[in-house]
């Protein structure tokens, strides 16, 4: 499952749908936080929210958790810088690259070729890395139309 949830802060203390808390692999966008955020029957991975222009909240911020159910053998992979994590977990015989993406939205369309570019050379170079493994790719895209 992903879900951008504009906002990590505002999910303490609050139960959990059993929607969201019965998957076995939940990626998040927009944390907006750098403290490390848990969940009960979950081993939790991040990358920190980044402080904006001026002042304010945090941007971006990305998280992975992985149902301890699993039993998985997780490796964090370097990120591509605010945008993008991954993980790699080896169940059994499987192995699986997660990647999970936060595009900010762009004004200017050199902006976004440049921010496509490079997550087409960061995700090219994973799979390239660990050519056996089956891919997960989810996000907040951020994705135009027209």
């Amino acid at each position: 499952m992903s879900w951008n949830v504009a906002g990590w802060y505002r999910f303490r203390g609050l139960n959990y749908p059993d929607a969201l808390l019965d998957k076995d692999i939940i990626l998040v966008q927009e944390t907006w936080t750098m403290d490390d955020f848990l969940l009960d029957g979950y081993n939790s991975y991040k990358l920190e929210a980044r402080p904006g222009r001026g002042p304010g909240r945090l941007k971006g911020g990305l998280g992975i958790f992985i149902s301890t159910n699993l039993r998985a053998e997780p490796t964090l992979i370097a990120p591509l810088k605010h945008m993008a994590m991954a993980l790699l977990l080896k169940m059994d015989s499987v192995l699986l690259l997660i990647i999970n993406v936060y595009l900010p939205p762009l004004a200017r369309k050199a902006e976004i070729i440049a921010a496509w570019t490079e997550l087409e050379y960061y995700i090219s170079k994973l799979y390239m890395d660990h050519p056996k493994a089956r891919v997960l790719l989810g996000g907040d895209f951020n994705a135009r139309l027209g």
